[in-house]
């Protein structure tokens, strides 16, 4: 664990969120100077036709395919390396992930978390992703709250573009399984963001400062 969640890479997610409320401050400047709501963003002649919900779940649906094949490369050298497959490794790396007690397993682990995380990304352009589905039989036929999708992907995104960084110091191109596929997660927090995004604009009701919707 200290390798993994050392300072350095605590320090470039703290100035990451701190940018991200840069920007949030700056969007609010911008929509009080436009006359919009500052906590919805929209303006008093109504939306335009980017807010258009077809528009919306489309670039969405492009989104979340980008984040999907983000994550394969990591997903695929994970598990080749757990079933002896030397994908962009070396034998000898390998070999010492083999001889150390729980790593393959490990990676393995983190592989399949992260196809199954891909899987629930499709929730935030598919009809489940808006009303409980059967299998959640203690919820389904219930609308989903925006923010049980938007919260947890907002979350994820903001870890996963600093850890894509983190990623590219380490890189060497005869070993590029290690922390090549790690640097797409900087595309794939990005994509996962913006998806998030297009799923509260798609979703939100009346906005309870101004009153539109």
């Amino acid at each position: 664990m200290g390798d993994i969640m050392y300072w350095h890479r605590g320090n470039l997610m703290i100035v990451f969120v701190g940018g991200l409320l840069w920007v949030a401050a700056t969007l609010a400047y911008q929509r009080r100077t436009n006359g919009q709501c500052v906590y919805c963003g929209r303006a008093p002649h109504g939306p335009g036709a980017w807010a258009d919900p077809v528009r919306l779940r489309t670039w969405g649906r492009r989104a979340v395919w980008l984040a999907v094949l983000s994550t394969l490369p990591y997903d695929i050298t994970r598990i080749a390396w757990y079933f002896g497959l030397p994908l962009g490794i070396t034998d000898d790396f390998l070999k010492e992930m083999q001889d150390t007690p729980h790593m393959l397993e490990i990676g393995l682990a983190l592989g399949v978390v992260s196809t199954l995380g891909s899987l629930l990304m499709h929730g935030l352009v598919a009809g489940w992703g808006e009303v409980w589905p059967r299998w959640v039989w203690w919820k389904k036929g219930r609308t989903i709250h925006p923010a049980t999708a938007v919260v947890p992907a907002g979350f994820v995104a903001v870890v996963l573009i600093p850890g894509g960084l983190m990623a590219v110091r380490g890189f060497e191109l005869n070993s590029w399984g290690i922390t090549g596929p790690a640097i797409l997660w900087v595309a794939w927090g990005a994509a996962l963001g913006v998806a998030a995004y297009l799923y509260q604009l798609r979703r939100r009701g009346v906005c309870r400062s101004c009153g539109r919707g």
